[in-house]
């Protein structure tokens, strides 16, 4: 079976590294899965991923957006440790199951949280070395403009012009 290809803007890339989903709004672990099924098909060939320069360096400014998510699992794991030592002090006889429990919130995050910077380093060595990088002409600069303009999205509206390979 022949390859399909594939080309992922900036945002789609940050996304697939925080868990970011667009419909729901929300960081989701989704994104792990996805991750995985994209390494395999493009490691048994079924998958041509292309990226360019421009992809690479707004990659690389906007690297510290892939880290969102380990923000909010802190984030949420401070306030359930607030809630937790709010029932602590409501129910002093539990304290001992309610420390406990403390403990497994630092650990579930921690365990959490290397698994994101794990998925992070994945993908950025993903871009850098799994990707077949396609020059940037400016022919393909004219095609953006006009569909920038033209509010057209570039997965709706490509151009044979923007589809050729160098």
């Amino acid at each position: 079976m022949a390859p399909k290809f594939v080309f992922f803007d900036s945002n789609t890339w940050i996304y697939l590294s925080n868990g970011f989903e667009v419909f729901s709004k929300k960081y989701l672990d989704l994104h792990f899965k996805i991750f995985d099924i994209l390494k395999r098909r493009v490691d048994d060939g079924s998958l041509i991923i292309f990226t360019n320069e421009i992809i690479r360096e707004e990659w690389q400014r906007n690297e510290t957006d892939a880290a969102i998510q380990l923000n909010l699992l802190l984030g949420k794991a401070n306030s359930y440790k607030d809630q937790l030592r709010s029932i602590g002090k409501y129910l002093e006889q539990v304290q001992e199951n309610i420390d406990q429990l403390l403990k497994a919130v630092d650990v579930q995050t921690e365990r959490k949280i290397e698994m994101n910077k794990l998925h992070i380093e994945k993908v950025k060595h993903f871009i850098e070395n799994q990707t077949q990088s396609i020059a940037v002409t400016d022919e393909h600069r004219i095609e953006a403009s006009r569909m920038a303009q033209s509010k057209k999205a570039p997965f709706r509206a490509i151009s044979r012009t923007a589809c050729r390979m160098p």
